[in-house]
């Protein structure tokens, strides 16, 4: 499968799309005084395909999840991850999402989200 660049609807960063499910920033990307850096690979909102009438990555919730994405690649630390997901919740609701959609997206991401975050930091063993 070829990488395919296309630039993102409404206002969305210009993304080239790489095989399993991956993304490649064509430019730097800020939101919330932080900076994904051009060519950052990231999975977005990994939301799954039965949660999609409630978001998913069309949705401005990308915008949110590039930081996030960056934020659980650099960070270390289990205090670390609790600040990419507060991150994460304040940057959706920056997009316009109201709070309550925020909010519940902030707790999927609580739930499951160590399972990403222990792929990214293999001698991180909990602790949380």
């Amino acid at each position: 499968m070829d990488a395919t660049p296309v630039q993102q609807r409404r206002g969305l960063p210009h993304v080239e799309f790489l095989p399993h499910g991956k993304k490649r920033l064509l430019r730097r990307f800020t939101m919330g005084g932080r900076t994904a850096p051009k060519g950052f690979v990231l999975d977005g909102a990994s939301v799954p395909s039965w949660l999609h009438w409630y978001a998913d990555d069309d949705d401005d919730l990308f915008n949110a999840a590039i930081i996030h994405d960056f934020d659980y690649r650099i960070g270390s630390g289990c205090s670390y991850r609790d600040i990419a997901d507060g991150r994460l919740y304040t940057n959706i609701v920056r997009t316009g999402i109201r709070r309550s959609k925020a909010f519940v997206i902030w707790m999927f991401v609580r739930a499951f989200g160590f399972f990403s975050w222990k792929k990214h930091h293999v001698n991180w063993t909990g602790g949380e």
